[in-house]
């Protein structure tokens, strides 16, 4: 089921730019018992990329209310909404002149989320490496044609995730996730000048760091770093945080931010 432009539809309309030319943006969202999750973080990353990505007509006071419409009635699921253009007999657009999509889906939060948090889970390395785009990194838009390479390579071998490099051989991301990892008292994080997404997570886990005596260090560093730490963890909208045991053959015996967190979130209905 799909929700475009406040009208329900079987199908996504296919004469969407996105479809053609991945021209578009988006965000998902977690509903727990009827509540969406930092729906004011999301709407304002929304606001962000359209900004970045040149869409000016796009109106956060629709995505809210759209959202909020679809939302209702829901109880516990992923409520993801995509921003596009549609297709004109032009290839370009004017910019300010743009008739927008905003199409919305809902999916059942996979089961195995369940148990990655209470278990755990194991990393490999992707061979796959992500490409450089300043004028990208950062943004959740929908040119994915990386992150389904990775993902194909991820059902090819027998981990949960991967730890994703950029052709520097940096550490950048997970396929659908942000990594931290902790040394003592410091926190590190990838930084994402050139290549990532910054998840709504991330944000959230920088923000609530000195309020648990954690400093943050953003940084651009191979896998020689990540494997010499105390304890590794990822984040998503979705998942929240969840922690890892170990990367290939470099195990992670400690969990104690990854703990904090969860007592943290649980605390305020996130989990």
């Amino acid at each position: 089921m799909y929700f475009i432009n406040g009208i329900e539809y079987r199908y996504p309309v296919p004469n969407s730019r996105y479809l053609k030319f991945g021209d578009g943006f988006f965000t998902t969202i977690k509903l727990v018992n009827g509540k969406l999750l930092l729906l004011d973080w999301h709407i304002n990353r929304l606001t962000y990329t359209a900004k970045k990505l040149l869409f000016y007509t796009f109106d956060p006071d629709i995505a809210y209310q759209d959202i909020l419409n679809f939302s209702n009635n829901k109880d516990n699921g992923i409520i993801k909404i995509l921003i596009s253009n549609i297709v004109s007999k032009d290839f370009i657009i004017n910019i300010n002149n743009r008739k927008l999509l905003y199409v919305l889906s809902f999916t059942k939060i996979p089961k195995y989320y369940n148990t990655w948090c209470s278990n755990g889970i194991t990393l490999g390395i992707s061979p796959i490496k992500l490409s450089h785009n300043t004028l990208l990194a950062g943004l959740k838009h929908t040119n994915r044609l990386e992150q389904l390479l990775i993902s194909s390579y991820i059902k090819s071998v027998n981990v949960d995730e991967v730890v994703v490099l950029d052709i520097n051989k940096n550490i950048i991301e997970c396929c659908n996730a942000n990594i931290f990892w902790r040394k003592g008292n410091i926190i590190y994080t990838p930084l994402l000048t050139y290549a990532g997404v910054s998840g709504i997570m991330r944000k959230l886990i920088i923000s609530l760091l000195p309020k648990f005596n954690y400093m943050l260090k953003e940084v651009s560093v191979s896998l020689e770093e990540i494997i010499t730490a105390e304890e590794v963890f990822i984040t998503n909208s979705l998942i929240l945080v969840i922690s890892v045991n170990n990367i290939i053959n470099y195990f992670f015996y400690k969990k104690t931010l990854f703990k904090i967190l969860v007592e943290y979130f649980t605390s305020i209905n996130f989990m």
